[in-house]
């Protein structure tokens, strides 16, 4: 049998060892807890606006068409999801995140298209869409294009992806429909880019709108 001194040096590396267990653990802790904490800081970093304020699925953000004619955004395929119904070019609405969120899955080719823009930068970011709006003409770069008098018009125009171009043309087609001057030089110029005639374009819808 061990004696009263040996016992209580027993005891002693006994609460030695379980004192350095438990030290151990709670650095294990401390250092999970620092991760997560940092991982939370940076979540909460990206994920603020530009008014410094978090983006919360029920947050609104602006939305504008650049489509001339009326545009539908679902938040579902097929039926049973909410439509945003755009009417004219520029017009904006507010979308609550969630359903932008939904509307960016179930559109994305809209998207690349041009056909929409989503006017607050750190959702652009948060949903990866920075290289996609690096390609996308802004409103005030399509209003220049529409303007129509100068070389930086065209080359802008020329920029421009294959959908925004055609929606330039259908933009600048209506405009000239409902009496807009325009200066030929230039909408020849378009004409020639886009292969086909825009003033040709607006002929045959104003013989066609005269039948109906």
């Amino acid at each position: 049998m061990l004696g009263k001194e040996e016992n209580n040096m027993v005891k002693a590396k006994v609460d030695n060892n379980e004192l350095e267990m438990l030290k151990q653990q709670l650095a294990d802790m401390s250092a999970k807890l620092a991760q997560i904490s940092g991982s939370s800081e940076k979540e909460t970093k990206d994920s603020e606006d530009y008014e410094g304020k978090p983006i919360r699925l029920d947050d609104y953000i602006k939305v504008m068409s650049l489509c001339p004619n009326e545009l539908n955004l679902s938040t579902r395929k097929g039926k049973g999801g909410k439509i945003f119904v755009f009417t004219k070019l520029y017009e904006v609405k507010r979308i609550m995140y969630q359903d932008l969120v939904d509307i960016l899955e179930n559109h994305r080719n809209f998207v690349e298209a041009g056909f929409f823009v989503i006017l607050n930068k750190d959702v652009i970011r948060h949903q990866g869409l920075d290289d996609v709006y690096a390609n996308i003409l802004t409103k005030e770069k399509m209003e220049d294009i529409l303007k129509g008098n100068s070389t930086d018009a065209v080359n802008l125009f020329k920029s421009a992806n294959e959908s925004q171009q055609e929606v330039i043309c259908r933009t600048m087609i209506e405009e000239m429909i409902n009496g807009k001057e325009k200066d030929l030089n230039f909408v020849d110029r378009i004409s020639r880019i886009v292969g086909y005639s825009l003033i040709e374009r607006v002929e045959d819808i104003k013989k066609i709108r005269e039948l109906k």
